[in-house]
């Protein structure tokens, strides 16, 4: 075998590559929704999806933490909410959902708590029961809670450890300053200062019905499923709590902070500024231009960084829509010696999104890869269960996004170009590195102004 066989053919790039015409998009149908709101306040919402026995539930309820100490008591209340009620022990309760066949998480962000299951649909009652119990019963044990609470001190040290959440972190505090956007995650100090008794007030106070909503998506009859619910939640009660959000007052613009990792052999890049509300008239638009720019494995930055230069493996870009604000956000791990190569590419396919026009191509295949994703997000009870319950809580609906889905279909090459120059302003963008300073600082101040931050104040 000659070398150049034993090579093989040369791979080609994304461009180069012969793709496959696009299927004929599907119109995606849209379900029957059957809602009641409770006297209580809760709002439930039940979608028929047969086929499999089970039934899928989300909960979706408001608990924005505003500052550290609420999110530290937020995560613990997420870490041992399970861990008793006054009527079952902790294995007692998995004992009886594991009965059922099915299972409950819970989950917190900076916004709200997420519980979320299955169970066989035969077993709904008595499910839904059980979940009552935890959200009106927990007891939060002393011992459960201190031995959760010196886990989450560990995880903690080790998630501070890793430069990319040490970048987000810093990020999100230059980029949101004195808004509980700042916080991404509670400290080791705000933790310790945490008790058990804390953590119950929390759920005292803030584990209400009110604002709540419960989507039950499945194998089951709409109006026997909202009886089942008022019956199970009828006890659920609480009064609205006052609470002030401090103004959003980003700060977009401002040099790159440099944090000092010294030994690190990589560097993470990680940049955003804020996008649109999902109710703006260029939501859809700003859909797609992400999408074009590095929100998929065919993007612009993927082509650049990965494909032709070879820096780093997945470049990626996104937007979060956050009740508070859209975040639009660039994140890259590359090797040291290309850290400011990378970051100029990363600003030159900023700058070129908003000075010139995408292709046609370009526009289809992002329009196209939108409408398919949110059609496969729907395609089993669980995800149409989650999609259904995360827009309701951000008070859309399914009927929005399918709204949405026409919009995206109509989004022209003008409609992309004036979101991007919107969003994708360059200096209008913060930008963390973190990496080894004496390695990379040179580099980085002969194109940018540079801040730099010693690693114990980033962490």
């Amino acid at each position: 075998m000659s070398v150049a066989a034993a090579k093989g053919p040369k791979t080609k790039t994304t461009a180069q590559r012969s793709v496959p015409p696009l299927a004929v998009a599907r119109k995606l149908r849209a379900p029957r929704v059957v809602e009641h709101r409770l006297p209580n306040g809760l709002r439930v919402l039940v979608i028929r999806k047969a086929g499999i026995p089970v039934v899928e539930a989300r909960l979706r309820l408001p608990l924005l933490s505003v500052d550290r100490a609420s999110y530290a008591k937020a995560r613990l209340l997420e870490e041992t909410m399970l861990k008793g009620t006054s009527t079952y022990s902790a294995l007692d309760f998995e004992q009886q959902l594991g009965l059922l066949g099915g299972g409950i998480s819970i989950g917190v962000d900076r916004d709200r708590l997420s519980v979320g299951g299955m169970t066989l649909s035969q077993h709904l009652p008595r499910f839904l029961e059980l979940m009552s119990d935890a959200l009106q019963h927990a007891t939060y044990p002393s011992d459960a809670v201190i031995a959760e609470r010196g886990r989450l001190v560990e995880r903690l040290s080790v998630a501070n450890s890793s430069a990319g959440v040490v970048a987000s972190k810093t990020l999100a505090r230059n980029l949101f300053a004195d808004h509980p956007y700042a916080v991404l995650m509670p400290e080791a100090e705000d933790l310790a200062a945490t008790s058990p008794a804390m953590v119950r007030g929390m759920h005292r106070r803030r584990v209400i019905p009110a604002g709540a909503v419960l989507v039950l998506v499945g194998d089951l009859s709409p109006a026997r499923a909202i009886a089942v619910a008022q019956r199970a939640f009828d006890g659920w009660s609480g009064k609205t709590p006052r609470s002030k959000v401090p103004a959003m007052n980003a700060r977009t613009s401002g040099p790159v902070v440099l944090v000092d990792r010294p030994g690190s052999v990589q560097s993470s890049i990680h940049l955003a500024g804020l996008g649109l509300g999902r109710y703006d008239d260029l939501h859809p638009a700003q859909m797609v231009a992400n999408m074009i720019f590095g929100g998929n494995f065919s993007s612009r930055l993927v082509a650049n960084l990965r494909e032709d230069k070879g820096y780093t493996y997945s470049p990626h870009s996104s937007l979060d829509l956050a009740p508070q604000a859209t975040t639009f956000s660039i994140s890259a791990d590359v090797a040291t010696d290309v850290t400011a190569a990378s970051l100029a590419e990363i600003s030159y396919e900023l700058s070129r999104m908003v000075v010139t026009t995408v292709t046609a191509d370009e526009l289809d295949s992002a329009r196209q890869y939108l409408i398919g994703s949110v059609a496969l997000s729907q395609s089993s009870q669980a995800g149409l269960a989650s999609t259904t319950a995360n827009l309701e809580f951000a008070g859309a609906s399914l009927q929005w996004l399918r709204d949405l889905l026409v919009k995206i279909a109509d989004v022209t090459i003008d409609d992309v170009h004036e979101a991007a120059m919107k969003i994708m302003q360059p200096t209008q963008i913060r930008t963390v590195v973190v990496g080894d300073a004496s390695q990379v600082e040179p580099s980085l101040r002969a194109i940018v102004d540079v801040e730099r931050q010693p690693m114990r104040e980033a962490t």
